[in-house]
């Protein structure tokens, strides 16, 4: 099972992920960071390089790796954004 967190960038998701992670014994990843690690950038010069419709590409490609996970329980903090496109619902 997959728990993933969304709100509004800065609202907490990836501190309460951390936490209910922590607390339950299982993995937590945060999108943003992933992204961040993935492209060897911070989110802020993968915009002003790529483009925010990049970034959102590999939102979503993310969400679709996660497809494929055997996690008995992870938790997921997405990125702010991550609903603008209506294929990641």
């Amino acid at each position: 099972m997959i728990v993933f967190l969304i709100g509004m960038m800065g609202s907490g998701k990836s501190t309460l992920g951390r936490a209910i992670a922590n607390s339950l014994g299982c993995d937590f990843l945060d999108m943003d960071c992933y992204i961040e690690s993935k492209m060897g950038l911070g989110i802020a010069e993968i915009f002003d390089i790529h483009g925010e419709p990049f970034f959102r590409q590999q939102e979503h490609l993310f969400l679709e790796n996660l497809k494929h996970s055997a996690q008995e329980l992870l938790i997921v903090s997405t990125g702010g954004g991550v609903l603008q496109n209506p294929t990641n619902l």
